[in-house]
């Protein structure tokens, strides 16, 4: 029989490839297992980022190894979409945006941008980053990854998008109409986004929003921009 997790807390564990029967967790998830430390026979719960969790039990720590029921899948939601002019703080940021459901986010290199990423890097810095992602979701009990794009200049991201979503401006603009919950958003870096990209934005058809009457820093600004455009979209109940 397995045993309870302490106060009735079932421990989270990442598989990317998710199936029933029995399976051996990665080098990341048994490192995960120490820390909590995770015994033979606990009942754990494993979560593969694209919807489906499943009930498993720990069959073995030397490899980790756990026996895995059914994985049952879990429906989608409508989910903001974050453009961002890469900041210092991105894993911060990146941590918040997937506690609050992010469906994707795309890194801009815009003109203000502090945070430059050199080419030979990029693929490093991503899989940094979806760590960062996949430790937020096991957290916050979520069931989707948010899709992760290197920073490419503000056209090319722009090409992606729909003719449609909101940036934010610090000296005011629009409140956004309720309703969006998988609404495009656009936050700039430090200092904001230039009058030429807001312009760009605006003519592919983004509106210009307001998050209040103060100064936001980037990491409350998009923590409050994803707060309110979830909080904007109709009762789920």
């Amino acid at each position: 029989m397995s045993r309870p997790s302490p106060a009735g807390a079932v421990r989270r564990f990442f598989v990317s490839d998710l199936a029933a029967g029995e399976l051996t967790l990665d080098a990341h998830a048994k490192r995960h297992a120490q820390v909590v430390r995770a015994s033979l026979g606990d009942a754990v719960e494993l979560f593969d980022g694209k919807g489906r969790r499943a009930r498993a039990v720990v069959l073995a720590m030397k490899p980790f190894r756990c026996l895995v029921d059914a994985p049952q899948a879990r429906p989608d939601r409508s989910r903001p979409t974050l453009i961002l002019g890469t900041p210092k703080k991105l894993d911060v940021i990146t941590r918040a945006a997937t506690e609050l459901s992010a469906r994707a986010i795309h890194l801009v290199s815009s003109t203000r941008s502090v945070s430059r990423w050199a080419a030979s890097k990029e693929a490093e810095k991503l899989e940094r980053l979806r760590r960062v992602t996949i430790e937020a979701l096991r957290q916050s009990e979520g069931d989707y990854l948010p899709d992760l794009f290197a920073p490419a200049p503000l056209s090319e991201v722009l090409s992606r998008a729909p003719e449609e979503g909101y940036f934010f401006d610090a000296r005011g603009g629009q409140r956004i109409r309720p309703g969006s919950a998988d609404a495009w958003l656009a936050v700039g870096p430090e200092g904001g986004f230039t009058d030429d990209e807001k312009g760009r934005m605006e003519r592919h058809g983004f509106s210009r929003a307001s998050l209040g009457e103060t100064i936001l820093r980037v990491e409350t600004a998009v923590i409050t921009a994803l707060a309110i455009t979830l909080a904007s979209a109709p009762s789920r109940a």
